[in-house]
């Protein structure tokens, strides 16, 4: 080999290395990148061989722009999200990429990826919303499921507090009913039974359906205890009371309640009639009696309507005094002539008692001569009778002043004159009188 060819192929040698050492250089810049992709690395450290006929400095200029690539592809490929690069196919094809990535298949590489890219973000984006929805619906299911308990919670609370109060009321109605149930000691015990709360029982409608057949019983019992006593001993109704005694159900109460009313009523309606006639026979002996005692007044008393006077009829009724009531048998006081002084003609009015009236007076002499003055035969007429030969005392006094002065009082005569300064120890008779009502 000559000198020439020598040079030139050291020229050529020294060229070779320089690319070489160059090429070296650019993959030491990009070495970050080659050790994420070894298919990549594998391929160019090939290159750094030393190959004749290579243009080096053309092949760094295309590697790097390759490498470029191949860097932009890694970091675009480091900026996706852990969600993305941790998707099975992701991981699937990013393997595939370190092992099977050339510089010829960068583009298609990155064609490929990022369309697997945006199916696995849509993938992830579908898997979160189906996740969010799946959340939100054990969420919705969650506060149904809470909803649910609390509403039957409150539902329990509120059935208790019901039921409770409803055993209040029940309470407080048999305790209202108390003398009435009394009476009936297996129907209370049945109702006392239900004062523990007891789901099963609605206390509402319970209440609304024994009060009204207690507020009949009570008014029964009433009724029963205010028929005379002749009644209580009736065979009949002391059947119907014990049945209702023995009563346990609600429904055979009402029914035995009813027939029990229905023959108080039969009972009240033939005591009534039975009554009725009592009254009635009552009231025509009571007439009779009337009628008796008003005749015997009349055969006693004279009432005179003009001047509202009520005299006996028998003009010395001191002397044979006679009345129409018991216990009215005055005795005849003093003497046999039935002539007193004024003084005790004053004391026997004031104990004076005719058939009940005990408000007797002696008369004013006007008084007793008003009535005397009239003729003898409307006294009979009237009949006025038994009159006496000497005069009545009066009330009216007639003193005088003077050497002769005298305490005297006024005396009538049977002819109705008057006169005085009758002395009070004198004798005379008594016709006593009294205001009429």
């Amino acid at each position: 080999m000559s000198s020439s060819e020598d040079y030139l192929k050291a020229l050529q040698d020294i060229e070779c290395s320089h690319g070489i050492m160059k090429l070296r250089t650019l993959l030491l810049e990009f070495n970050s990148t080659l050790e994420r992709v070894p298919s990549l690395k594998k391929e160019l450290d090939k290159m750094l061989l030393p190959l004749d006929g290579v243009n080096y400095d053309e092949l760094s200029e295309k590697i790097e722009k390759q490498l470029e690539q191949a860097a932009n592809l890694v970091a675009w490929v480091d900026m996706l999200s852990s969600e993305v690069r941790e998707d099975t196919n992701i991981v699937e094809l990013f393997k595939r990429l370190q092992s099977e990535l050339t510089l010829r298949t960068i583009d298609i590489w990155r064609n490929e990826l990022e369309t697997k890219c945006d199916e696995a973000i849509k993938r992830i984006a579908r898997s979160k919303l189906e996740a969010n929805e799946q959340e939100r619906k054990k969420q919705l299911e969650v506060e149904e499921n809470t909803r649910i308990e609390k509403a039957r919670e409150q539902a329990r609370l509120e059935k208790k507090a019901k039921m409770e109060s409803g055993s209040i009321k029940l309470r407080s109605l048999l305790l209202k009913f108390e003398m009435t149930l009394s009476h009936l000691p297996n129907l209370k015990f049945e109702l006392e039974k239900m004062l523990a709360p007891q789901d099963d029982i609605n206390y509402d409608d319970l209440i609304l359906r024994i009060e009204p057949q207690l507020e009949r019983a009570s008014s029964l019992f009433i009724s029963i205890d205010e028929l005379p006593e002749d009644f209580h001993d009736s065979q009949v109704l002391v059947e119907v009371l014990q049945r209702l005694k023995n009563t346990q159900s609600l429904d055979v109460f009402d029914d035995n309640c009813s027939n029990a009313i229905k023959l108080l009523e039969q009972m009240k309606h033939d005591y009534l009639i039975e009554l009725n006639n009592w009254v009635a026979e009552e009231c025509e002996k009571l007439e009779a009696e009337r009628r008796d005692l008003e005749w015997t007044f009349n055969q006693i008393f004279y009432v005179d309507s003009q001047t509202g006077l009520q005299w006996p009829r028998n003009a010395n009724i001191a002397y044979d005094i006679m009345g129409c009531a018991e216990g009215s048998i005055m005795k005849k006081m003093f003497n046999t002539d039935d002539l007193m002084s004024w003084y005790d003609a004053v004391r026997w009015v004031e104990t004076l008692d005719i058939c009940g009236y005990q408000d007797w007076r002696l008369p004013t002499k006007e008084e007793l001569s008003g009535l005397l003055m009239r003729t003898p035969k409307w006294l009979e007429d009237n009949g006025f009778y038994n009159f006496p030969t000497t005069s009545y005392w009066t009330s009216s006094s007639s003193a005088t002043s003077g050497f002769f002065s005298t305490d005297g009082v006024w005396t009538v005569s049977k002819d109705g004159n008057m006169h005085k300064n009758n002395y009070k120890n004198g004798r005379n008779h008594v016709w006593p009188v009294r205001d009429v009502d």
